[in-house]
């Protein structure tokens, strides 16, 4: 398979039109420009069956433009809307119209679609309001009674690939909830996208629930509603695999060498060794927790996603470049440390100098 082979099959799959100036404008991030970048990115690999197992991976790459992801959204809003009008929620809560409940999008440290998300879902459901929809959870609990007026507490994410993240999100916000309000409403944890695996996320994600109820002050009933609709990219043969991996390792190892090199000349011993084992820390392999997952949004990349497509190194020049701000404090960091390094090493000089001219004046006199 060819490039351009695979841009048409990858175009198809996700029923893309390059040739839509408006499309490829309005997500320009990744859409334009993208037979140029993926044809930089093949060439860029040293092995060809590296090349051919990743051109064949990209051609049933998933992209989520924005009309997919706001119709993802609406299917989870109905699955939501479809839980609580069955006869057991309705018996137990009553019945609970859309002002009744409150969506959190789940926040991450260091990469998060929240604003993506309650734009697509306020576009689709013009019934929900502002204030019914937030990304600061925490900031709306200053308000007090905030909670009271609500039956339903809704924790929205735009992926789930490993799970870690949105339990735990909704560890710390049932523990909130319950801090915050007599009343304790249903609680709902939902993701647009899931990855399908043996065991079902839900259940999964129940369990590691279970393992928090010890820490709750009180019982609160939390549902999952995922729907795994997301395969792990590698459904390949396992010597193909085992070539994928080869690459994984190569360009991670790659990334942080690069990153090992940046933080060398920061001569504060504590500072460095910090900048060291965060380095290490920094393995995405095979995808964040091995994801191995190929799927990007129109705003971004998951890091459960192959590296492969996101990662940039020496070698690796991705077609869906991921923006990472652990990376970003991570340099930020480094760039700090040698700037603080640069001006004692100057003062140094200084300092020497004065000395120098001190003493060749006192042996003159």
């Amino acid at each position: 398979m060819d490039v351009n082979e695979a841009i048409n099959n990858f175009c198809t799959h996700n029923d893309i039109d390059l040739e839509n100036d408006y499309l490829v404008k309005s997500e320009r991030k990744y859409l334009y420009n993208l037979k140029n970048n993926v044809t930089k990115w093949i060439n860029g690999i040293p092995d060809e069956e590296t090349k051919c197992i990743l051109l064949n991976l990209f051609s049933e790459y998933e992209y989520v433009s924005t009309v997919k992801f706001q119709d993802r959204m609406e299917e989870m809003f109905n699955d939501i809307r479809n839980y609580l009008n069955t006869v057991e929620v309705v018996n137990q809560f009553g019945q609970i119209n859309n002002d009744e409940i409150l969506f959190i999008t789940v926040e991450s440290k260091y990469a998060s679609g929240s604003q993506e998300i309650i734009s697509a879902f306020r576009y689709i459901n013009t019934s929900v309001k502002q204030q019914n929809i937030i990304a600061e959870f925490d900031k709306a609990l200053e308000t007090s009674g905030f909670l009271d007026s609500y039956k339903v507490v809704v924790l929205i994410d735009d992926i789930v690939g490993s799970g870690w993240t949105i339990s735990d999100n909704a560890k710390k916000i049932a523990e909130k909830i319950i801090s915050n309000t007599d009343s304790l409403p249903l609680f709902l944890v939902c993701s647009a996208y899931c990855k399908r695996s043996k065991n079902k996320k839900d259940k999964a994600f129940a369990k590691s629930i279970d393992k928090y109820r010890s820490s709750f002050k009180k019982d609160i009933m939390i549902v999952p509603l995922f729907k795994e609709n997301i395969n792990g990219i590698l459904k390949t043969k396992k010597d193909e695999k085992e070539i994928i991996e080869k690459y994984e390792h190569l360009i991670n190892e790659e990334f942080r060498h690069d990153l090992e090199e940046r933080s060398n000349n920061v001569i504060d011993k504590a500072k460095h060794q910090q900048l060291q084992e965060d380095i290490n820390c920094l393995n995405y392999e095979m995808g964040f927790k091995n994801g191995a997952l190929g799927i990007s949004f129109y705003y971004n990349t998951p890091n459960n996603t192959l590296s492969s497509f996101w990662l940039k190194t020496k070698t690796n020049t991705p077609p869906f470049l991921r923006e990472e701000k652990k990376i970003e404090l991570l340099l930020q960091d480094i760039q700090k440390a040698k700037k603080k390094t640069d001006q004692n090493n100057y003062k140094a000089k200084c300092i020497d100098c004065i000395t120098s001219k001190n003493t060749y004046e006192n042996e003159h006199e």
